[in-house]
């Protein structure tokens, strides 16, 4: 495990001692009745977990992940606790695969994740299973940067689904924070899927999309934080234009003096050990597929607006298995014409029990077992909006990991 920690003051606070300097008669505003000094609060992220839900080779496994979390929530306690992701969630294994990322729908909300952000994979099956999968998640999928266009084939800066920003409040009052968190997605998405899968979107600029939301995102938050998936440095996939990535994204708002707090990223896949500072901001990354859990530990003070930040990053791989998840155990979902799926072939996937004429199958060693979650998966409505309506759920409600 290894940590990185920085401090950074609110420019709100600048002002305020600025003018106490030069004999301006300025209030200083004082922190909230009750709020004793900073406030402590954690953020964990996780990025790119590509539908790995079982235990394969370094891929730890949906259970162990969310072991790492519930361990997390012990320790600082759960009100004190946001976890987010990089996007990227669900495309990559074949127990998702087959049923178009249902399972870790079903597996995030269990787990609580607060927000993630759109990768580029999370448009591989098109909008309008997005649009399901949208309406299946307790979570919002956030992209400022992924627009409609209008009638005329424009670009607006009208969000796609789940919409641009969002503020959670962490903490018991009247101890709290809000943290404002804003999404931005890959712009080589068009590039790299299926031209369906992106007709009517617009993948715009991630600095000019974020400055198009910032003074109000600026004025509901205490904290700033983006979840990007654009990489950890500058590069692309070759299609004529560089993509930046999420050092430079953090060099251009502090320059622009639109810093955030701290920036998750995703796509690249990196293996980070500890935060990058560039300028104010705190740029981080957690690997891939569950390897990494990434944890910031940080403090907001409401009297000064100063927000104090020490981050580590902490592996999987360990043995201990969420019993929550375990027992609550999701039904994989109706596999409707593909039989029973080839399962992970580790020590642990050895108790399996067939269900429904072999429709699902119970990996109790990897943590994804049947419950009373059903799923039926219906056939195609004309648009992402109308996907609520291809989506049938009967599932227990308990409460997250």
């Amino acid at each position: 495990m290894s940590s990185a920690r920085s401090t950074y003051r609110r420019p709100r606070t600048a002002l305020v001692v600025l003018a106490v300097l030069i004999g301006l008669a300025v209030p200083i505003v004082a922190a909230p009745a009750g709020a004793a000094g900073p406030i402590a609060f954690t953020i964990l992220h996780t990025n790119d977990f590509h539908g790995n839900l079982e235990l394969s080779g370094s891929n730890p496994g949906a259970a162990r992940v969310a072991q790492k979390i519930a361990d997390v929530r012990t320790a600082v306690g759960a009100a004190n606790v946001l976890t987010f992701d990089g996007g990227d969630i669900m495309q990559g294994s074949l127990l998702s695969n087959l049923q178009q990322g249902l399972p870790v729908i079903d597996y995030y909300n269990t787990i609580g994740y607060n927000a993630t952000t759109l990768g580029n994979h999370e448009f591989d099956w098109g909008q309008t299973v997005l649009g399901a999968r949208m309406a299946q998640a307790n979570f919002p999928l956030l992209a400022a940067n992924v627009t409609l266009k209008d009638g005329l084939g424009n670009c607006t800066w009208t969000p796609y689904g789940d919409g641009a920003w969002q503020v959670f409040t962490v903490g018991t009052a009247p101890n709290t924070v809000k943290v404002g968190v804003i999404g931005v997605s890959s712009v080589e998405t068009p590039y790299i899927t299926i031209a369906a899968a992106t007709e009517g979107l617009c993948f715009r600029d991630p600095y000019e999309s974020i400055l198009q939301h910032y003074a109000a995102l600026d004025a509901a938050s205490d904290v700033m934080v983006v979840l990007s998936h654009n990489g950890w440095t500058d590069g692309g996939y070759g299609y004529g234009f560089t993509v930046y990535g999420d050092q430079t994204l953090a060099g251009k708002l502090n320059t622009a003096g639109k810093p955030v707090n701290l920036i998750i990223g995703g796509h690249s896949h990196t293996d980070v050990s500890a935060a990058v500072m560039v300028g104010n901001t705190a740029v981080v990354q957690a690997h891939y597929a569950g390897r990494k859990v990434g944890r910031a530990d940080m403090t907001y003070d409401p009297g000064t607006g100063a927000v104090n930040r020490t981050y580590a990053t902490g592996i999987t791989g360990h043995p201990r298995r969420s019993p929550t998840v375990v027992s609550r155990a999701f039904k994989i979902g109706t596999l409707r014409g593909f039989g029973n799926p080839v399962m992970s072939g580790a020590p642990e996937a050895a108790s399996r029990r067939s269900e429904g004429n072999g429709r699902f199958q119970n990996v109790a060693g990897s943590a994804i077992e049947p419950s009373s979650s059903k799923y039926t998966v219906l056939p195609g409505a004309s648009s992402p909006h109308a996907a609520s309506t291809r989506v049938r759920a009967r599932s227990e409600r308990i409460a997250p990991v």
